[in-house]
């Protein structure tokens, strides 16, 4: 089975690079006077430019001042372009991102990072500069005692050695400690924007519906892509065995979702529904 032209605009539609263009206040009002209404009730410091990707997956971020909407994220919403007036489940997720906007906190989360493992490099290289400071100290000894100086510059290359691999991967361990505790604090942020688009919308119903909505749009274009490459490939794809699936992917699932920076919606849905 082979692409025909259709098929292959489709599948070039749903895997283009994403162009991002600023919206204006004259061909956008409806997403500008909501905005600027929400900012205002947040006591947002300053109102964010509005920028749209062509990217048809829907997403919405804010960061830098600004809030980015896909094209795709309007579809799923159930409106008809990005010029029709907002749904209700549009107005949820401009909430959520306007909390973001308003505490400008998720620029924060990955400056956790480098606090863990940091110090741990600067340790590492301290010690490596005091032993290298050594080896350079013994090698002016005299020459009567050029062979015990030897044997300690050997000893000394191996406990170089040694102390930098001990260095080297309680660093690592503090990177990934650094990476799960941003994970964990960066999903936190989702939750309480999602509280701050509740208190913005008073919606509950509509936050949610935004959520499953994207969720399944986003599924349904996955499904469709793969579809398509399937065709182009011919069904040629390398086949893995469900055996091994299934065997890797309990523990990878579960990493996963520890570092992960974003909760699933359904985790999100979950936690609104207990308010």
């Amino acid at each position: 089975m082979t692409l025909n032209k259709n098929d292959l605009e489709r599948l070039m539609e749903l895997t283009r690079t994403a162009t991002v263009a600023e919206a204006q206040v004259l061909t956008h009002p409806h997403l500008y006077d909501y905005v600027s209404a929400a900012c205002q009730e947040a006591k947002a410091k300053a109102v964010p430019g509005i920028h749209i990707s062509a990217s048809p997956l829907p997403f919405a971020s804010s960061q830098n001042g600004k809030i980015t909407l896909s094209e795709g994220l309007f579809k799923a919403m159930g409106m008809e372009s990005q010029f029709s007036p907002l749904t209700a489940e549009m107005k949820a997720t401009l909430a959520h991102e306007i909390t973001h906007h308003t505490e400008s906190s998720l620029a924060k989360t990955f400056r956790l990072v480098p606090i863990f493992a940091a110090p741990l490099v600067a340790m590492a290289a301290l010690d490596l500069y005091q032993r290298h400071a050594k080896h350079a100290a013994t090698a002016q000894e005299t020459i009567e005692n050029i062979h015990n100086a030897k044997s300690e510059q050997s000893q000394d290359g191996k406990d170089t050695i040694l102390q930098a691999a001990k260095y080297l991967a309680v660093a690592t361990v503090g990177t990934a400690a650094g990476l799960y505790f941003t994970g964990k604090y960066s999903k936190h942020l989702e939750f309480k924007a999602d509280r701050g688009a509740l208190k913005l919308t008073g919606d509950k119903d509509a936050i949610i519906r935004a959520l499953e909505k994207s969720a399944s749009y986003t599924e349904r274009l996955m499904a469709e892509m793969k579809e398509l490459q399937s065709k182009l490939t011919e069904g040629k794809t390398q086949e893995v065995s469900e055996n091994i699936i299934a065997y890797v992917r309990k523990p990878w699932e579960w990493a996963k979702d520890q570092l992960h920076a974003h909760p699933t919606s359904a985790q999100r849905g979950e936690c609104l529904a207990s308010l």
